[in-house]
């Protein structure tokens, strides 16, 4: 054989998965390769059983990783997913995932952002799972999702001083002064964190930037509020490893 560009096994599903060794976060149903279980993730439960279920919704879904929650949402029945993702990486791995399970989505390689700030689409659900804290504008975005859909899905970290900076690992991301901004009216406050080394490893999750910004979980509630949103809160993980991190449904307010 030539080189490693060529494939002389024969031929199925893992080969392809394997096309990403060592880079998958995610225990694939059947496969393993990962250990996070975002193929059958409680969160997702959460999120079909507060907005009625998935099915027969149509969904943006922001960051799909590596397409477990996309794979989840097409069990639990969803008419329409629209999944971005500007991980390149990540993408092809959403796409070799949908090929795999047979998912019914249609997967895009891009900025979410633009996207969402031009003219996407009315849906019934955006799910934001994991995308909020990347976020260099992190308001920008609530703002963003507020326009586009009347339910809006997350699981996110956010900034609670009392928690980061007693934690070495975590505190050394963060910038030592935290900052208040104005926005729609409202005072909320946020602090910076950089990615440090993470961007070197193959399988990095991570936002486009170096650094982005985590707002405060009552500064999260407060944004959407602004929007005319209220929040019904689920599970919390305020002693989440990599930071404090809630889970919530954001409804536009009747």
């Amino acid at each position: 054989m030539i080189d490693d560009r060529f494939e002389d096994r024969v031929p199925s599903a893992r080969n392809a998965l394997e096309i990403f060794k060592d880079q998958w976060s995610s225990n694939i149903p059947a496969f393993g390769l990962g250990i996070a279980d975002l193929f059958n993730d409680s969160r997702l439960h959460y999120f079909d059983q507060e907005i009625g279920g998935f099915a027969g919704k149509r969904v943006i879904e922001l960051g799909p990783l590596e397409g477990g929650h996309t794979y989840m949402m097409s069990l639990l029945g969803a008419s329409e997913i629209l999944s971005i993702e500007a991980n390149k990486n990540a993408y092809l791995k959403c796409l070799v995932i949908k090929e795999t399970f047979g998912i019914n989505a249609k997967f895009f390689l891009g900025d979410f952002c633009k996207f969402l700030a031009e003219s996407p689409p009315r849906v019934d659900v955006i799910l934001a799972s994991g995308v909020l804290y990347h976020m260099v504008d992190p308001l920008a975005l609530i703002r963003s999702l507020t326009r586009s859909a009347d339910a809006i899905c997350v699981w996110t970290h956010y900034y609670d001083e009392a928690i980061i900076r007693p934690n070495e690992n975590l505190c050394r991301k963060f910038n030592p002064v935290a900052e208040t901004i104005e926005f729609e009216g409202r005072s909320i406050e946020l602090c910076e964190q950089s990615y440090l080394s993470d961007p070197e490893w193959k399988g990095y999750a991570g936002g486009m930037e170096k650094n982005s910004f985590w707002i405060t979980r009552t500064g999260i509630i407060e944004a959407f509020a602004a929007c005319s949103f209220d929040v019904s809160v689920g599970p919390e993980h305020p002693n989440h490893p990599n930071g404090p991190a809630f889970t919530f449904v954001a409804r536009r307010r009747r």
